[in-house]
């Protein structure tokens, strides 16, 4: 009996670790790492306003 929960423990236990793994490896393949984004070019119209320097988003 014991020898049946150790067994299926340990299949349970390999089984969340490969879904894990593979989760990983699939938001990796998608591309859900930081992401960056660059303005090169930005016109202001007179009378306009503009944020010079790093914009952060603020968590809520």
């Amino acid at each position: 009996m014991i020898d049946n929960m150790n067994i299926a423990f340990n299949s349970a236990n390999k089984l969340a670790r490969t879904y894990t793994m593979q989760m990983e490896a699939l938001n990796r393949y998608r591309g859900k790492g930081q992401q960056k984004i660059t303005v090169e070019h930005v016109s202001i119209n007179s009378g306009g306003q503009a944020i010079i320097g790093n914009v952060t988003k603020k968590e809520a």
